[in-house]
């Protein structure tokens, strides 16, 4: 009796552990079987139409919240007018048609349903793309970068990663102390506003970047401003977002590389105030290769920029420079011409001059004078003094008639000793003043929304 009651109680042991195995093992399929998955989704997309938008019975619009994630900004090109962004977009819209229950379909309602490409090319998708932009691509390595997540209410979640080269038409009278506005325009490129419209999903936070502060090559992100319009077309009206960057163009590159540069080569035009007058090969080299270096910067300056009208303040810098260099060559040529060998110093013809003079005061002395007439003395004194400050004189120490016009005569020790003084420190007025007038008064500090405007 003891044995049969002990065999029952065992038996019906075992079935109960059999029983709540199978649960379990029934459970563990149901959550984990792909057949399920796929029935669930096969009766999420029964009467699905992908060849329709959402919310077309009820007449009213798709609402697409838009975010981005920044990867990377630049480079940014002044010949070209354009600046290239990689970015990842992601797209929130709810289609109804694709809500599924829970608790007796499949899924947690805290996760959503991530689909693969191939499956998510059965759902009706957003055709967003990018108004004013020069080429975009779609990255595809190693297969495509598309994220597809549904959620149990609808809501889908549509991500992509993108390179973007868009237009950046750039006011460049302040390069390169500038400030630039280059925009990202984001559009639906099939459905007007009537059918498909573009928001920002959370402002400002729509849009991310890679840290506190995104590292780029010439510029400095001072501000980003986000904005949305409708854009009129002859076929309709179409909803528009944009992202401005506010652009600082960086300073330390241009001074080390252009400005300083440029300011040695007017101070080494200098040296040639020290050099002998009578060294003319080691003045004219020098003088005439610091113009030459003048132009070759101007040339490599001007190569890296777009041919615009407007005079950029690096160009006003510039052709300071070289009016300096090719004045310091002006100043070489004078002293040539008035150093050369027909020309005496001036105290050698003052000296020929006064012998002149005791010649012809001897001939006054010797009575000659009075066969000349007031007029005639007038005339000849006039031709003495001239003589006294003029180096052309013939070999018998007579007056010729180019010494009759009064030519002018340059003490050319006098002009080197002056241009050592006055071409240092009017330069270096020049340049404070170029320093004060770019900075406090043409530096380009507006704000974002006077220069969005």
């Amino acid at each position: 009796m003891h044995l049969k009651l002990l065999f029952l109680i065992c038996l019906c042991l075992d079935i109960f552990k059999g029983k709540n195995g199978q649960q379990t093992e029934g459970e563990t399929d149901m959550e984990y079987d792909p057949t399920l998955m796929t029935k669930m989704f096969n009766l999420v997309l029964k009467g699905y139409d992908p060849r329709f938008r959402p919310n077309l019975q009820r007449r009213l619009p798709v609402d697409i919240y838009i975010e981005l994630d920044i990867d990377s900004l630049g480079p940014f090109s002044e010949t070209e007018m354009d600046f290239r962004a990689d970015f990842s977009i992601r797209q929130y819209w709810v289609d109804e048609r694709l809500s599924y229950n829970v608790s007796k379909d499949y899924g947690d309602p805290e996760r959503p349903f991530t689909l693969t490409p191939r499956t998510a090319a059965q759902l009706w998708i957003s055709n967003c793309y990018f108004p004013g932009s020069k080429s975009s691509k779609l990255h595809d390595v190693m297969t495509d970068n598309n994220l597809f997540w549904l959620w149990p209410n609808g809501t889908i979640v549509y991500s992509s990663r993108v390179t973007v080269i868009s237009k950046c038409p750039m006011m460049l009278r302040y390069y390169p102390m500038d400030t630039q506005i280059c925009k990202l325009n984001i559009g639906n490129y099939g459905f007007d506003v009537v059918d498909v419209d573009l928001h920002w999903r959370s402002d400002r936070d729509s849009v991310q970047f890679p840290g506190p502060e995104i590292q780029l090559a010439q510029f400095k992100l001072r501000d980003y401003h986000l904005d949305k319009d409708i854009r009129q077309h002859r076929i309709g009206n179409y909803s528009q977002l944009s992202v401005s960057f506010m652009l600082e163009r960086n300073f330390n590159y241009f001074f080390t590389q252009v400005y300083v540069p440029a300011s040695l080569l007017v101070m080494l035009s200098w040296i040639s105030f020290w050099v002998r007058r009578d060294s003319v090969p080691a003045r004219a080299s020098l003088t005439i290769t610091t113009v030459l270096a003048m132009i070759t910067l101007t040339g490599v300056i001007n190569s890296s920029l777009p041919k615009v009208s407007e005079l950029k303040s690096l160009d006003v810098y510039i052709g300071v420079c070289l009016m300096y260099v090719f004045a310091a060559l002006v100043q070489f040529a004078v002293v040539v011409y008035f150093n050369r060998p027909g020309n005496k110093d001036h105290k050698e013809v003052a000296k020929k001059g006064n012998s002149l003079a005791d010649y012809n005061n001897g001939a006054v002395n010797s009575g000659e004078t009075e066969k000349l007439t007031d007029n005639e003395k007038e005339k000849e004194s006039i031709n003495l003094r001239i003589v006294g400050n003029d180096s052309s004189l013939s070999h018998e120490g007579v007056v010729t008639k180019s010494s009759r016009m009064g030519r002018i005569y340059v003490d050319v020790a006098k002009l080197d000793k002056v241009s050592r003084v006055m071409f240092p420190c009017t330069f270096v007025t020049v340049v404070v003043l170029y320093i004060m007038l770019y900075t406090f008064v043409f530096y380009d500090v507006r704000s974002f929304d006077e220069i969005a405007k």
